[in-house]
């Protein structure tokens, strides 16, 4: 809504966007859509090993003709913290774009300054809020191209009877998450540490997530045990962990993050990302990590 609303309402001034090669599939399918149906031209920003963009690149992509930047400020896969106020300066220097922000990782779990993007979107099952729910957050001047068209519910900008009770759970569910923001702070970032610990200890790891990251996302790869040989082994022992973006699940490809900041076959084939909650502890790491342990030794053998 963001995205494709903004791109169709401001065509006039100009038909060229800004992301990255690393955004989640929602933001680039909707990029995919406003190139191949409606004739905009995307510069997809490339990252680094570590996964963060090059800010001079960014600056030289800015055009007379750019309407809208988007990416994300926490990576889904593998935790890179895109650095938001220099991106929101170089934006707001050199071009009369927009700034949105995908802070679907980001609400509750890192401090957001709101005076630096124009749109963020946010998501309720990320901060343990029903499926299915989320929320736009737009500065009240721009203007939207609606994308479902009817009656004036949500000002005009969306078509169809609000859900009300989701929304007021999506509101309590917010309060929540920031008023607890500080206090799963320091836990969890000791049970990040914790996991970072452990796979160095077991040496044969490469860990994918960079210093600069969420800590509720640690992305790793072994060098002898496939990604599937490792979640079937997890989930026989009640461990949840994912291969790549839970909207890949079913894709036999390999992930195009780890694609996009250089990983070689044995890393993207045996990639497994570790999502952490609030409710997390070091007990639950230990357990998995001492079933990782049993795996590395079974294929080995």
């Amino acid at each position: 809504m963001a995205i494709k609303g903004y791109a169709l309402a401001q065509q006039v001034r100009g038909k060229h966007l800004i992301t990255t090669n690393v955004e989640h599939s929602s933001v680039l399918n909707a990029f995919e859509q406003l190139e191949t149906t409606f004739g905009f031209e995307v510069t997809y920003l490339k990252v680094n090993k570590e996964g963060f963009i090059n800010l001079d690149e960014l600056k030289t992509s800015l055009r007379n003709d750019t309407t809208l930047v988007s990416i994300m400020a926490i990576n889904n896969e593998i935790g890179t913290i895109q650095p938001l106020s220099e991106i929101s300066a170089i934006i707001k220097e050199n071009s009369k774009a927009i700034f949105h922000v995908d802070a679907v990782q980001a609400l509750g779990k890192i401090d957001l300054d709101f005076s630096l993007f124009d749109m963020a979107s946010f998501s309720a099952h990320k901060i343990n809020g029903l499926k299915g729910s989320g929320l736009l957050y737009k500065r009240a001047h721009l203007e939207i191209e609606p994308l479902i068209h009817g009656g004036s519910q949500e000002f005009g900008l969306r078509g169809g009877t609000s859900n009300a009770a989701v929304h007021i759970l999506l509101a309590k569910t917010i309060r929540l998450a920031l008023e607890s923001q500080k206090e799963n702070e320091e836990n969890i970032k000791e049970i990040k540490q914790f996991c970072i610990e452990k796979l160095r200890d077991m040496k044969n790891f490469t860990i994918h997530t960079p210093v600069i990251s969420s800590d509720y996302i640690v992305s790793f790869s072994s060098n002898s045990v496939p990604s599937e040989i490792m979640l079937n082994g997890l989930v026989a022992n009640n461990i949840y962990v994912s291969a790549r973006s839970t909207c890949h699940s079913r894709d036999d490809s390999y992930s195009y993050v780890l694609e996009a900041i250089g990983a070689n076959e044995q890393e993207k084939k045996s990639v497994i990302r570790i999502s952490m909650g609030y409710k997390s502890t070091k007990e639950d790491l230990i357990k998995t990590f001492e079933i990782i342990r049993e795996l590395v030794n079974y294929v080995k053998s």
